[in-house]
């Protein structure tokens, strides 16, 4: 459509210029000036102008939001592993997402964007370009942060060729070109800067192994320099592909090629150098020995003379190894190497294997004499002199020359195997020893007292727990002394028919091994001892806890502890008495040096055991007085702990049932036993709030022995009370109900005898005097057993059926009372009646009588006879 426009403006011209030229010809001064170019094509102009703001959104898209073939979104470059790629796709990716949101709202213009009668267009269209300048802005900034973040040409080259696929508008592409000859620049320093290195270090080359000979590694360096520049310039070369070059390319480029030149003329002349090195008449420098002796003293020898063995050493003529080393690294290379050396480094591989057959026996027979101690050397005197003997010629006789090629291999090949035998027992002997020491550090790391944190220990648990680990300190000490002894058996094997000499330093070898025993003894008893020592008395470091537990108890009217502190059975000699033991189980182990002879009498240590000497040093002693002095300091705590309790001393103190005796007698009110017995109910109470279990220092006292007894005291005090309480009430309760059944059974019997009625009547004047009174007596009763079920005291069902009804019987009495009044009037009329009768008939029978004796008395001699 542009272009058609276009092809109008021309048309429009040509026939201008055409009616312009007739006009001339002819002088008819006909013209199109009449007609207004901007009316005729101001529809085509605009449209063109509207299809040039597509092309430029178009554009756009491709810059910002490319297609593939099937329209899916393109897959974004790759930027590389490192220097943050994954930030820079993600940047490029929310860029596509903020233009795209852009593009999707230029899509749903509510008009036709052809239409160049929409005037809305040209507001669109400016927002739109601006948005897109600002993204273009955005994406700059990315590209220059991800070239900050390229630490390495070919890193900055691998983002130039993928910002170069993405720059399609003028300002990206600007901004990549722009970013390339910055690498140029870089590539250009990077040259001055190995150039200047090479300046400076081309008269002493580094070299880059510490085998490289001088030349060849000169050269070798050389190279590396090269092949450092080569190839990031064969990176930003490959760039000429897909990018115009800046004029910066052309001076790094003849940066390169002066470097290239230099670098390839000193590889050149470090060759040349070496040539001229190269002497005729190498061979002569392979008439020495094998071997020389080494000026190096061996440990403990304090480089004096009297050492009768010495280090040896490789004595391959070091003209010749650099020789080697120069030819091998100069072929390497590509050079050729000077017919003068060819001769002799034909022959390197087969000089080369001899010199490390020759190393290795030197190293081996070094490694012997460096792993053994002075006084080892003596003990493997013998086998190190045979060893020397077989050593010897290569160090007098035997050279590196050719003609001695087969009586030196003969030599290496037996010289090594006595050697490496040697070595193996020197090996096996060593491991013995270090088996030993192990076993020396395990017998010194064993805990000859074993103490656990939680919960603590009573006297029989810690007596029961120290015997138990006793037992396995011994059957562990037996086994590792069974196990040095074998080792030090199968060690002597080996020195069994060695001289006297030998002998001696054998057993002095075994002394010493006795003596490293000693001391792991001696330690595992002073840290065991130091431990618990540490547990009773504490340190700086140490917080003491509880570790034993004692039982408060009240035992014949005084508290103690249960077990005791001191005495035969206390905790304190338990405690010395498992010291003692666990001291007594170094009498497991026996001296190695009379284990060892059994049966050789005069050969014997005459030494004292183990036991015997440790049990007695001073030190261990000093620990164990320690340990006891802690049990010795705890007592005055202790004994002011029990002191805390005599302020309850009265309860446990006072004999009750003498109390109890005077305290009836007494005859107390009811408010004293109501008081007695509540304080020593509160009593009870507070020794039951008393804490139970108080830690002082390394003991655990538990008073719950002690709190009960005295709960019990506080009880029994109580039950004593309530006791004599309940057997007042009941006696008085019975008193009442015994006086009531007692005079009612009287009152119920009708006088036989004027006696009996005049008792009946006096005791019915007596209760009815009393009444009143006995009625009184009803409330402190009641108030008793009120009393004894506030203390819950059980009282028998019995009393309490007669004092529920107490009450019942006392009406019933009184309407005793009442009729026996009534009862007695009427007997009384009836006595008196009975009474006048009887009189009467006495009467009657007193006149009779009279009568009668004054009939027939004898008052006359006649009568009388």
């Amino acid at each position: 459509s542009i272009q058609a426009g276009e092809a109008w403006h021309r048309v429009y011209r040509t026939t201008k210029a055409a009616i312009a030229a007739a006009a001339a010809r002819d002088g008819s001064g006909r013209t199109w000036d009449a007609l207004d170019k901007a009316s005729v094509f101001a529809q085509s102009d605009a449209f063109m102008q509207r299809c040039s703001d597509l092309l430029d959104v178009c554009a756009s898209v491709q810059q910002l939001a490319s297609r593939n073939g099937e329209g899916e979104p393109a897959a974004l470059p790759e930027f590389g592993a490192k220097g943050g790629a994954g930030e820079v796709a993600s940047s490029l990716l929310v860029l596509r997402s903020s233009f795209e949101k852009q593009l999707a709202s230029l899509r749903a213009l509510p008009y036709d964007i052809l239409d160049v009668k929409a005037s809305g267009w040209h507001d669109d269209y400016n927002r739109f370009k601006a948005f897109v300048k600002d993204l273009e802005v955005m994406l700059q900034n990315v590209i220059k942060k991800a070239f900050e973040s390229a630490a390495t040409t070919s890193a900055a080259v691998e983002l130039l060729e993928a910002f170069a696929s993405l720059a399609k508008r003028d300002a990206i592409r600007r901004c990549v070109e722009k970013q390339l000859a910055a690498v140029f620049g870089a590539f250009t320093q990077e040259v001055t800067s190995v150039k200047k290195t090479f300046d400076r270090l081309k008269g002493a080359p580094p070299l880059l192994h510490r085998d490289h000979p001088r030349y060849a590694g000169g050269a070798r360096w050389a190279k590396t320099l090269h092949a450092r520049v080569s190839r990031q310039w064969s990176q930003v070369e490959s760039t000429r592909a897909y990018l115009a070059w800046p004029r910066e390319a052309e001076e790094a480029s003849a940066k390169f090629l002066e470097l290239d030149a230099v670098l390839d003329e000193y590889v050149r002349r470090m060759y040349t150098e070496w040539v001229m090195t190269i002497e005729s008449g190498l061979s002569r420098l392979l008439d020495q020995n094998l071997m020389v002796r080494s000026a190096t003293p061996l440990a403990g020898s304090g480089g004096t003379s009297r050492e009768r063995y010495t280090f040896v050493e490789t004595s391959f003529d070091v003209t010749l190894l650099r020789l080697f080393g120069e030819t091998r690294y100069w072929s390497r290379l590509g050079f050729e190497i000077p017919y003068v050396a060819t001769d002799i480094t034909n022959h390197a591989d087969s000089y080369r294997v001899m010199r490390e057959n020759v190393s290795l026996l030197a190293r081996g027979f070094n490694s012997i004499l460096a792993s053994l101690a002075p006084a080892e050397r003596k003990l493997f005197g013998e086998r190190l002199h045979a060893l020397e003997k077989k050593v010897l010629p290569g160090l007098t006789k035997l050279t590196w020359a050719a003609k001695m090629r087969l009586q030196t291999d003969a030599y290496l090949k037996e010289a090594r195997r006595v050697c490496t035998e040697l070595e193996r027992v020197v090996t096996s002997f060593h491991r013995a020893k270090r088996l030993v020491a192990k076993a020396c550090r395990k017998m010194s790391d064993t805990r000859l007292v074993t103490l656990r944190k939680k919960p603590t220990y009573t006297q029989q648990s810690f007596v029961e727990e120290q015997n138990a680990h006793h037992e396995r300190v011994r059957a562990t000490f037996s086994s590792l002394h069974a196990e040095m002894r074998q080792l030090l058996a199968e060690s002597y094997e080996v020195f069994r028919t060695d001289g006297e000499e030998v002998q001696r330093e054998w057993r002095r070898h075994v002394r010493e091994v006795d003596a490293a025993v000693e001391e792991a003894l001696r330690q595992t008893i002073k840290r065991s001892l130091l431990e618990l020592s540490r547990a009773i008395s504490g340190d700086k470091k140490t917080e003491v806890q509880p570790l034993f537990q004692l039982a408060a108890t009240l035992q014949q009217s005084k508290v103690e502890f249960v077990p005791a502190i001191n005495g035969d059975g206390g905790l304190s000699a338990t405690v010395n008495a498992v010291c003692r033991d666990a001291i007594s189980t170094t009498s497991a182990v026996p001296r190695l040096a009379d284990a060892l002879l059994e049966g050789v009498e005069e050969l014997a240590s005459g030494e004292s055991s183990f036991f015997t000497l440790l049990s007695n040093e001073q030190e261990v002693l000093k620990t164990l007085v320690q340990v006891m002095g802690g049990m010795r300091d705890i007592q005055p705590r202790l004994q002011t702990y029990l002191g805390t309790w005599d302020r309850h001393k009265h309860i446990w103190d006072v004999d009750k049932d003498a109390f109890m005796r005077r305290y009836a007698k007494a005859n107390r009110a009811l408010t004293a036993y109501e008081t007695d017995i509540t304080r020593y109910k509160e009593l009870q109470y507070e020794i039951q709030a008393e804490e139970g279990v108080t830690a002082i220092g390394f003991i655990r006292v538990d008073a719950s022995p002690l709190k009960q007894a005295l709960v019990a005291h506080c009880h029994t005090w109580q039950i004593k009370f309530t006791q004599l309480l309940n057997a007042n009430a009941a006696n008085e309760l019975g008193s009442l109900a015994e006086h009531m059944a007692s005079v009612t059974a009287t009152f119920a019997q009708r006088p036989a005898s004027l006696d009996q009625l005049a008792e009946h009547i006096n005791l019915h004047a007596s209760e009815s005097a009393t009444l009143a009174s006995n009625e009184e007596r009803f409330e402190p009763l009641e108030t008793q057993y009120r009393l004894l079920d506030k203390f819950e005291v059980q009282v028998k069902e019995a009393e309490l059926e007669r004092l529920a009804g107490l009450r019942v019987e006392w009406e019933s009495y009184k309407t005793t009372l009442s009729e026996a009044s009534a009862r007695l009037q009427r007997v009384k009329a009836d006595f008196k009646e009975e009474l006048v009768t009887a009189l009467a008939d006495f009467n009657d029978r007193v006149a009779e009588a009279r009568a009668a004796f004054l009939a027939e008395g004898p008052f006359s001699a006649r009568k009388a006879a």
